[in-house]
């Protein structure tokens, strides 16, 4: 079993599509073998990494599969270290599948149990997340309420420059969202800072997409799309789709709003055939509001309702679309 365990962490080390899902298949071969020897511990541990390799993947329903199989044998064995962890990504999956509700249920279990076990970072990424779906929700003062308390907790924790930096982050697409921007690219220009000095590439370009925000809402047209390009052109390196996703999106809104619906049709509608392959409802719920908004601009009614439609049943027609 010890062998399988070791190739599989191999894999997951040498990244990639390809050997992401060889480690998938070696640790499903560890699991019944862990079972039978009557190890939880490691079956748990298996099965949360399996988890993690779904996510890797894209594969966001798979990966709240083993997630959710895995925090049972997690408070089987007493290690509220390991179910404050495998909550936190749950959470996650929830949250992007749109069953807001839950998500929220698992942060604050992760975040109950991290600070009972003193694991700062766990408890301040718990607190981010609620936070984000504060922020989902435009309910910006709770927002930054929880994003303040994660920055006290990050601050007091060693080796967290990545996680103050994520919550910079947050904490300026709050202010920016609730009208006050110089504040916004004060916190966004700070998180970027340490993110470059970092390896985290997809939290640079979230953050590089977050400015980019900023400078539409700004009507700066011009430095929204340079901020886009440099954001898009870090993707090409993390190949990560959620985020390449939303790129599209804000660069479909930037074109929106300048008055070039035919433009942003063209890149809000790639956007939204990402987010249904890799089954991002909550955000596919967003633009397809925006793509909405667009043919109604374009006076074509008809289009326009059914992204409505298909938005509404998604459950996620939020606040006019944007996000």
């Amino acid at each position: 079993v010890g062998v399988l365990v070791d190739e599989a962490t191999k894999l997951l080390v040498q990244g990639g599509p390809a050997a992401t899902r060889a480690a998938i298949e070696k640790c499903q071969q560890a699991v019944p073998l862990f079972e039978a020897a009557g190890n939880t511990y490691r079956s748990a541990l298996a099965l949360f990494s399996t988890g993690i390799s779904y996510f890797s993947l894209s594969d966001y329903r798979k990966a709240l599969e083993y997630f959710n199989q895995s925090i049972p044998l997690a408070a089987a064995v007493k290690d509220r270290r390991l179910e404050a962890g495998i909550n936190n990504y749950a959470g996650g999956m929830l949250d992007i599948l749109g069953d807001v509700g839950r998500a929220v249920d698992h942060f604050q279990r992760a975040q109950k149990l991290a600070h009972d076990v003193g694991w700062l970072q766990a408890e301040g990424d718990a607190l981010v997340n609620i936070g984000k779906i504060y922020s989902d929700q435009a309910d910006w003062q709770q927002a930054l309420s929880f994003y303040e308390k994660a920055l006290v907790v990050f601050q007091s924790a060693s080796g967290s420059r990545q996680a103050q930096a994520i919550t910079f982050n947050n904490i300026g697409m709050a202010y920016g969202r609730s009208g006050e921007q110089q504040k916004a690219l004060d916190y966004l220009q700070q998180a970027l800072s340490l993110h470059r000095n970092g390896k985290d590439k997809n939290s640079e370009a979230q953050t590089l997409i977050n400015i980019a925000r900023v400078y539409r809402l700004l009507r700066d047209y011009p430095k929204a799309r340079t901020y886009h390009s440099l954001a898009q052109a870090v993707l090409k390196e993390t190949a990560n789709r959620a985020l390449e996703s939303e790129a599209l999106d804000d660069i479909g809104l930037t074109y929106f709003e300048e008055g070039q619906p035919d433009k942003a049709v063209a890149y809000l509608l790639q956007a939204a055939e990402i987010q249904q392959s890799i089954g991002n409802q909550r955000r596919r719920g967003v633009t397809l509001t925006n793509l909405g908004q667009v043919y109604n601009r374009l006076q074509e009614p008809e289009k326009a309702f059914e992204q409505f439609t298909k938005a509404l049943a998604l459950g996620t027609l939020l606040h006019g679309g944007q996000a």
